[in-house]
């Protein structure tokens, strides 16, 4: 990760506190997010574009409301995108079958091929993340995170 001018501060702590677990998960999250902007920018594809293909690829057929649910963000947030790949030929909108209202949305095959650049892509930024950790400190770090997201669902 070479983005630390970019890393912002803790507040409200001073020189001698440790940093909160809380501010590290953030800062790690944001520097992820910066390395995988770079290379979806180096290889053409709109940042936007990775998490909703992604999510799109591994549940094809969901409607903008249960994908905008799947990624925690609300169903106007993933609109401009959805429009964008559709517009650019990546996903196809069709009819829910039991709610006119909605649309369930599927990958063509630009979209497939792109959703595995992609997937590709973010593999590689994982890869670099954590290559200064052994393999057993990646298998601790998954069993504490793994613990904390169960402790809050």
């Amino acid at each position: 990760m070479k983005h630390n001018d970019k890393v912002p501060e803790c507040p409200f702590i001073s020189e001698n506190d440790d940093v909160p677990l809380s501010h590290l998960i953030r800062v790690v999250f944001h520097l992820f997010g910066c390395d995988a902007r770079e290379k979806l920018d180096k290889i053409g594809i709109p940042h936007s574009f990775g998490p909703v293909l992604t999510e799109i690829s591994r549940h094809e057929g969901l409607s903008q409301c249960e994908l905008a649910e799947k990624m925690f963000f609300k169903p106007s947030s993933v609109s401009v995108t959805i429009q964008k790949m559709e517009d650019s030929g990546y996903i196809l909108r069709e009819p829910h079958e039991s709610d006119a209202r909605q649309f369930r949305i599927f990958l063509t095959e630009s979209g497939k091929a792109l959703a595995d650049k992609i997937r590709r892509t973010f593999e590689q930024v994982e890869k670099e993340t954590f290559e200064t950790l052994t393999p057993e400190e990646i298998t601790e770090l998954r069993r504490i995170l793994e613990k904390l997201r169960s402790s809050k669902q």
